[in-house]
């Protein structure tokens, strides 16, 4: 396996993707009730191909991932061939929650300006040692949610100023 297999919740998020593949495989719902009572070495062995197969299409799709505390906030790009970093830090003392929905709206949008916080802000690129998307997968089962790129891109903008 590439990645991991899917836990059991995950799998029936995507209950109707695993039937499909099941499908494209020639693997009726009768078999598959079969197979589960007969075979569970060949059950897990599917399950398994379609993880990865749904890991690798997710992986793709995904260009932004972020990490975030209540004062800092990492943010990770991944283009083709490196992954690019904007870290944010807010002092302790300051009255900013990166966690606070409506903090994080008001600084993406722009009503608030991230200077008036004293940030130290990161930045850097670095090439990835494996893959792009086991490079992902890996911030991924480490914590990092996907995100949209507009937030990174508007604090790129803001360290252009």
């Amino acid at each position: 396996m590439k990645y991991r297999t899917l836990l059991k919740e995950e799998l029936e998020e995507v209950q109707d993707e695993f039937i499909k593949f099941l499908a494209a495989n020639s693997i009726a719902s009768d078999d598959w009730e079969n197979l589960k009572k007969t075979d569970q070495k060949k059950v897990s062995g599917l399950i398994d191909i379609f993880s990865d197969i749904f890991w690798e299409k997710a992986l793709t799709n995904i260009k932004c991932v972020e990490q975030r505390s209540p004062k800092r906030l990492r943010m990770i790009k991944f283009d083709d061939d490196q992954a690019e970093l904007i870290e944010l830090r807010i002092p302790e003392a300051e009255q900013l929650n990166l966690m606070d929905p409506e903090h994080v709206k008001q600084l993406s949008d722009g009503s608030k300006d991230i200077a008036q916080f004293n940030p130290e802000l990161f930045t850097g690129t670095r090439n990835f040692e494996h893959s792009r998307n086991l490079e992902l997968f890996n911030f991924l089962e480490q914590g990092a949610r996907p995100t949209k790129l507009d937030m990174f891109n508007h604090f790129k903008q803001f360290i252009k100023k």
